[in-house]
């Protein structure tokens, strides 16, 4: 089957046509043609036809003199039929044009290749291929879900349904949620990525773009981060922000993974880490609606109602606690103003203070001047979270 769709290629795709679009489209076509190619070279090894690999592989390493799958396919081949100079001929071409023209040094794995055919030692028919590029392990890069998860079941509800159910079958399904900081977007976005997992089998990406800090991440600096996760070596990263764009969305063609952007700054950060194939998803969080995204779904997190606040507190606490001071209870959850990321640190308080009544605490965040310097406990801080946004 890959010989029969290789045989159908002929010359350079989109020839006559010009344009970024174009030119992304190309470079897309270019990039499954050479794994076709790799691919069919690794099953003709295991059937022993090094000299037919030897042979076809030829022109393309001459073609694409920088790509290490090549590469060491054909160092393999010529291997394998007896022709170890030429083998070690071409590593060395190989290793000279990286010096020079990327100031790196080869890979691991085909330096490996390298000193097993010094010492004439026997190579796997299949070639080596370089770590994680043939079957890459499936991505899991989501942050633990929150084992106290409060509330939140009818923006859950609908979030899951965007992303699985109510996902168009011909584009990109993105879902977002919108809300005040310690307001619970990315614990309401992780919570959701985790119920929603079994949907994406190849794999979740997750990063926090620090949008809300002054400095934000750099779009390129997470394709990066992306690339490692999905298995490209990272000598073989574009340092063009526009390549590591097009090859991040050839790695997730046809794929099913779940892309968690939270804490987005803008439409512009957030637009190159957009996967191109509709099989994939993203669930963004943002402070404010980026209603720039093309076809994204918004929803608009609030504070908690007394209700779920109070709950929360117990979760935190103890539901013990809340229960024997009930009116304290609710009293703690409105000087808090609902905001949950201020009930879970109350609820934390009290549980790194067992001896403590609810009413002791109750009457610390009575103090307007103090409040929030009480309401911190570990790396938790409601002061910083409303300074991001006071400042902004």
């Amino acid at each position: 089957m890959l010989r029969g769709a290789l045989g159908l290629w002929s010359g350079e795709p989109l020839a006559d046509a010009t344009g970024a679009f174009v030119e992304a489209a190309r470079a897309r076509l270019v990039e499954r043609r050479l794994t076709a190619v790799e691919d069919l070279a690794d099953l003709e090894l295991e059937l022993g036809r090094a000299e037919v690999v030897a042979a076809e592989i030829a022109p393309l390493v001459d073609a694409h003199p920088m790509r290490e799958r090549l590469r060491v396919r054909q160092m393999t081949a010529l291997y394998r039929t007896g022709r170890q100079v030429e083998a070690l001929q071409s590593y060395r071409v190989y290793r000279n044009l990286l010096a020079e023209y990327e100031g790196l040094d080869p890979g691991r794995e085909i330096a490996e290749l390298e000193r097993m055919i010094l010492r004439a030692d026997p190579v796997p028919a299949a070639a080596m291929p370089t770590a994680g590029e043939h079957a890459p392990a499936a991505p899991a890069l989501l942050p633990p879900d929150i084992p106290d998860f409060t509330g939140r079941d009818g923006p859950a509800g609908e979030l899951h349904h965007l992303l699985t159910a109510g996902r168009p079958s011909s584009a990109l399904a993105v879902a977002g949620v919108a809300g005040m900081g310690g307001v619970g977007k990315t614990t309401l976005a992780v919570h959701v990525a985790h119920l929603a997992s079994s949907a994406y089998p190849d794999g979740q990406l997750y990063a926090n773009l620090r949008g809300a800090e002054a400095v934000a991440l750099d779009p390129s600096d997470v394709l990066a981060r992306f690339l490692r996760a999905l298995g490209v070596d990272a000598r073989a990263i574009p340092n063009d922000p526009v390549e590591r764009a097009e090859l991040y969305r050839t790695r997730l063609a046809g794929r099913r993974v779940l892309v968690v952007l939270d804490n987005a700054a803008s439409e512009e950060q957030v637009r190159p880490l957009l996967p191109g194939a509709a099989s994939c998803a993203v669930l963004l969080t943002s402070r404010a609606r980026l209603t720039g995204v093309e076809g994204a779904r918004w929803i608009d997190l609030d504070v908690f109602a007394r209700a779920e606040a109070i709950k929360l507190l117990g979760r935190v606490a103890g539901d013990a606690r809340v229960a024997a001071e009930p009116d304290e209870a609710a009293a703690i959850v409105r000087l808090c103003g609902g905001l949950p990321l201020a009930v879970r640190v109350a609820g934390a308080r009290l549980t790194a203070r067992p001896t403590w009544r609810l009413a002791h605490l109750s009457r610390m965040l009575r103090d307007e001047r103090r409040r929030l310097d009480r309401l911190a406990t570990g790396d938790l801080e409601v002061r910083a979270s409303l300074a991001l946004s006071y400042e902004g």
